[in-house]
């Protein structure tokens, strides 16, 4: 069965409302699209190259972190770096344009 990002999104805060997170937390879509289509979600508690690459052989079109990819302000998307590695990793092997 297929759903949307968004409907995800709001499963989750009807679960666990953003209203409740922490002033420094950071909730939320980070990386996508709301309308994009979801047939399978992979579920971890961090971000990393290692969940993208599972997420990817598993057949997920989506994931969801405790741990958010982007926590603090960024100041520029190093591909190299751990969190731009993950993050083309999102964009680039889960929904290729």
């Amino acid at each position: 069965m297929t759903t949307r990002v968004q409907s995800i999104i709001d499963e989750l805060e009807a679960l666990v409302p953003a209203h409740l997170a922490e002033e420094w937390d950071n909730v939320g879509l980070q990386v996508g699209h709301p309308g994009w289509p979801v047939d399978k979600v992979l579920v971890a508690l961090d971000p990393s190259m290692a969940v993208v690459e599972e997420a990817v052989r598993e057949g997920a079109t989506a994931v969801v972190t405790h741990h958010p990819l982007i926590f603090r302000p960024l100041r520029g998307l190093n591909l190299a770096s751990a969190t731009g590695d993950s993050s083309s990793g999102w964009s680039m092997r889960v929904w290729p344009s």
